[in-house]
């Protein structure tokens, strides 16, 4: 008996599934594996990217997380955040004056969200 492919929708829910159980290791794993056949899905390449940070991979997150901002468009609400979160990269590995700047750049990305502020205010 031959078993059926799963669809790309079926697919990007499994990581959606894992994501919600915070099963970081499968989300990796899972993302991997999608964005081998599906390279521009901005979603799989987030869920992949905040699994790699709560893993504490910085490198391949913060990597990840750039991907992940170039098919993000700059007017997105998400943009400004996903500048933030490499900001907190730089943050959880000891790069302050980095993550400064990405604070700064996550509140030019959106001036009217005051968090990346207080996170800037933090460090300084």
């Amino acid at each position: 008996m031959k078993v059926k492919e799963k669809t790309r929708k079926q697919r990007y829910r499994e990581i959606i599934s894992a994501e919600d159980k915070n099963l970081n290791s499968c989300v990796i794993e899972l993302a991997e594996k999608y964005l081998a056949d599906f390279p521009d899905s901005q979603g799989a390449w987030f869920m992949y990217s905040y699994a790699l940070y709560r893993v504490d991979r910085f490198k391949d997150a913060k990597k990840a997380f750039f991907r992940t901002l170039e098919l993000t468009e700059n007017s997105d609400n998400n943009h400004s955040w996903i500048i933030c979160k490499i900001g907190s990269i730089y943050q959880d590995s000891g790069h302050f004056h980095k993550a400064i700047e990405y604070f700064e750049k996550a509140h030019l990305s959106n001036q009217t969200e005051a968090t990346f502020l207080i996170y800037k205010g933090v460090l300084l």
